[in-house]
Protein backbone atom coordinates (compact mmCIF):
# COMPACT_ATOMS: atom_id res chain seq x y z
CA UNK A 1 0.00 0.00 0.00
CA UNK A 2 1.37 3.22 -0.45
CA UNK A 3 -1.35 5.44 1.48
CA UNK A 4 -3.22 4.30 4.85
CA UNK A 5 -6.53 4.36 2.64
CA UNK A 6 -5.17 1.59 0.98
CA UNK A 7 -5.12 -0.94 3.93
CA UNK A 8 -9.07 -1.29 3.78
CA UNK A 9 -9.09 -2.36 0.21
CA UNK A 10 -6.41 -5.26 1.08
CA UNK A 11 -6.84 -8.28 2.37
CA UNK A 12 -3.60 -7.90 4.97
CA UNK A 13 -3.92 -9.01 8.30
CA UNK A 14 -2.60 -5.85 10.21
CA UNK A 15 -1.92 -5.72 14.11
CA UNK A 16 -0.82 -2.87 16.69
CA UNK A 17 0.13 -3.19 19.99
CA UNK A 18 -2.30 -3.13 22.60
CA UNK A 19 -2.93 0.01 24.53
CA UNK A 20 -1.52 2.36 21.59
CA UNK A 21 -4.90 4.20 21.11
CA UNK A 22 -3.70 6.11 18.01
CA UNK A 23 -3.12 2.95 16.14
CA UNK A 24 -6.14 1.46 17.06
CA UNK A 25 -7.94 4.67 16.20
CA UNK A 26 -6.26 5.01 12.86
CA UNK A 27 -6.79 1.80 12.00
CA UNK A 28 -10.49 0.58 13.04
CA UNK A 29 -12.44 2.65 10.73
CA UNK A 30 -10.19 1.62 7.71
CA UNK A 31 -9.78 -2.27 8.56
CA UNK A 32 -12.41 -4.99 8.86
CA UNK A 33 -12.51 -6.57 12.19
CA UNK A 34 -11.16 -9.82 11.47
CA UNK A 35 -8.43 -8.88 9.91
CA UNK A 36 -7.41 -6.48 12.42
CA UNK A 37 -5.63 -7.77 15.50
CA UNK A 38 -3.47 -6.44 18.73
CA UNK A 39 -1.28 -7.69 20.25
CA UNK A 40 0.83 -7.22 24.53
CA UNK A 41 4.30 -6.58 23.00
CA UNK A 42 6.39 -5.02 20.23
CA UNK A 43 8.38 -8.26 20.28
CA UNK A 44 5.17 -10.35 19.85
CA UNK A 45 4.59 -8.30 16.90
CA UNK A 46 7.88 -8.52 15.33
CA UNK A 47 7.87 -12.00 15.69
CA UNK A 48 4.43 -12.71 14.53
CA UNK A 49 5.21 -10.41 11.35
CA UNK A 50 8.69 -12.47 11.07
CA UNK A 51 6.43 -15.98 11.11
CA UNK A 52 3.91 -14.66 8.60
CA UNK A 53 1.32 -15.19 10.69
CA UNK A 54 0.51 -11.14 10.15
CA UNK A 55 1.00 -8.83 6.99
CA UNK A 56 1.54 -5.55 9.27
CA UNK A 57 2.75 -4.42 12.25
CA UNK A 58 1.34 -0.95 13.19
CA UNK A 59 3.77 1.18 16.08
CA UNK A 60 5.57 3.70 17.09
CA UNK A 61 8.93 3.75 14.95
CA UNK A 62 11.48 4.57 17.24
CA UNK A 63 9.32 1.66 19.33
CA UNK A 64 9.79 -0.80 16.55
CA UNK A 65 13.70 0.08 15.76
CA UNK A 66 14.39 -0.25 19.71
CA UNK A 67 12.45 -3.58 19.66
CA UNK A 68 14.89 -4.75 16.09
CA UNK A 69 17.69 -4.14 18.21
CA UNK A 70 16.98 -6.56 21.18
CA UNK A 71 19.25 -9.48 20.88
CA UNK A 72 16.50 -12.20 19.69
CA UNK A 73 16.47 -9.68 16.35
CA UNK A 74 20.28 -9.33 16.18
CA UNK A 75 21.43 -9.99 12.60
CA UNK A 76 17.86 -10.09 11.35
CA UNK A 77 16.50 -8.03 8.37
CA UNK A 78 13.69 -8.03 6.15
CA UNK A 79 11.39 -5.80 7.99
CA UNK A 80 10.86 -2.26 6.43
CA UNK A 81 8.92 0.49 7.29
CA UNK A 82 5.66 0.64 4.70
CA UNK A 83 3.89 3.59 5.84
CA UNK A 84 4.41 6.90 7.97
CA UNK A 85 0.93 7.56 9.08
CA UNK A 86 2.31 10.99 10.35
CA UNK A 87 1.04 12.10 13.31
CA UNK A 88 3.14 13.86 15.63
CA UNK A 89 2.92 13.27 19.13
CA UNK A 90 3.72 15.30 21.78
CA UNK A 91 5.23 13.45 24.88
CA UNK A 92 4.96 15.04 28.49
CA UNK A 93 6.66 13.25 31.40
CA UNK A 94 4.81 13.01 34.64
CA UNK A 95 6.15 13.88 38.40
CA UNK A 96 4.19 11.99 41.08
CA UNK A 97 2.61 14.44 43.44
CA UNK A 98 4.76 13.70 46.08
CA UNK A 99 7.44 15.25 44.04
CA UNK A 100 5.22 18.13 42.45
CA UNK A 101 8.21 20.64 43.34
CA UNK A 102 9.90 18.80 40.28
CA UNK A 103 7.80 20.10 38.25
CA UNK A 104 8.48 24.00 37.54
CA UNK A 105 12.11 22.86 37.67
CA UNK A 106 11.96 19.98 34.77
CA UNK A 107 9.80 22.27 32.64
CA UNK A 108 12.56 24.78 31.97
CA UNK A 109 15.29 22.70 32.06
CA UNK A 110 13.09 20.48 28.93
CA UNK A 111 12.30 23.95 27.42
CA UNK A 112 15.72 25.26 27.32
CA UNK A 113 17.09 22.08 25.99
CA UNK A 114 14.51 22.09 23.14
CA UNK A 115 15.72 26.13 22.38
CA UNK A 116 18.98 24.79 22.69
CA UNK A 117 18.51 21.76 20.01
CA UNK A 118 20.04 19.48 22.33
CA UNK A 119 16.49 17.16 22.35
CA UNK A 120 17.27 16.38 18.85
CA UNK A 121 20.45 16.18 18.56
CA UNK A 122 19.78 13.28 21.34
CA UNK A 123 17.09 12.09 19.40
CA UNK A 124 19.28 11.34 16.79
CA UNK A 125 21.97 9.65 18.39
CA UNK A 126 19.92 7.41 19.79
CA UNK A 127 18.38 7.01 15.92
CA UNK A 128 22.45 6.44 15.17
CA UNK A 129 22.87 3.75 18.12
CA UNK A 130 20.34 1.67 17.19
CA UNK A 131 21.00 1.52 13.48
CA UNK A 132 24.66 0.68 14.81
CA UNK A 133 23.40 -1.93 16.90
CA UNK A 134 21.49 -3.61 14.22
Amino acid sequence: PRRLEDLAAGKWRIEYRRGVAISEQTLKPLVAGERLSDVTSIEQGLKKLKAGRTDFYCDFDLAVRNGLAGPEFKGVTGYRQALDLNVGLPLYPYVHKSRAELAPRLAKTLKGMKTEGLIERYFQEAERELEAAR
